[in-house]
């Protein structure tokens, strides 16, 4: 597999939890989809200069989508 066929894999992975608000801490997360916390956070701003509105709620422990809460 490609790198960015890789990249567009996780990255809508990744949408899809967190649209769900399913992701879990951040250590969580980096297990789940086997990447560093710096890549996940890299991954995180990338979807956020995409356009989504990204945030991460300490009560759930996950990240959310704040145009759904």
């Amino acid at each position: 597999m490609k790198a960015i066929e890789k990249y567009h894999l996780i990255n809508d992975y990744l949408l899809e939890l967190i649209k769900k608000g399913n992701t879990g801490t951040p250590e969580e997360l980096c297990q789940r989809i086997n990447v560093t916390e710096r890549t996940l956070f890299r991954y995180i701003e990338e979807l956020k200069l995409q356009g989504e509105q990204i945030t991460y709620c300490r009560r759930t422990q996950s990240y959310v989508l704040d145009n759904l809460n």
